[in-house]
């Protein structure tokens, strides 16, 4: 159970052009997006998109999602800028929007599933 509350404007999150709820719940639903998002909320600095592969031999195969899906998903959606030349990740625009529904996953710890974040 989720102790602490959140207030979150609901069009932060809907139809004024910005974060859509689905636009949202696609972010949040690979784990490897999440980490993503996990990692910027807790730090504020530039990201190499290295830094979220995993030292193992589907290395190869997490970096191609990740060029191909994850990163293009989320900065689609303005959570992140990715700059693919520098393969660089910081926040995007629109981070500031989810920031406060990350920071309430973030601080529901233990009560997630195991695939979190």
């Amino acid at each position: 159970m989720v102790s602490k509350y959140v207030v979150v404007s609901m069009d932060r999150l809907t139809g004024d052009g910005g974060v859509t709820l689905d636009r949202l719940f696609r972010a949040l639903s690979h784990p490897t997006r999440r980490r993503i998002l996990a990692s910027i909320l807790e730090r504020e600095e530039e990201f190499g998109a290295a830094d979220f592969l995993p030292r193992s031999e589907t290395r190869d195969r997490i970096r191609m999602q990740l060029h191909h899906t994850h990163l293009p998903l989320l900065d689609e959606a303005g959570f992140i800028e990715w700059d693919h030349e520098a393969d660089a990740v910081t926040r995007g625009p629109r981070f500031e929007e989810i920031e406060d529904i990350l920071t309430l996953m973030a601080d529901a710890g233990d009560e997630h599933p195991d695939d979190w974040p």
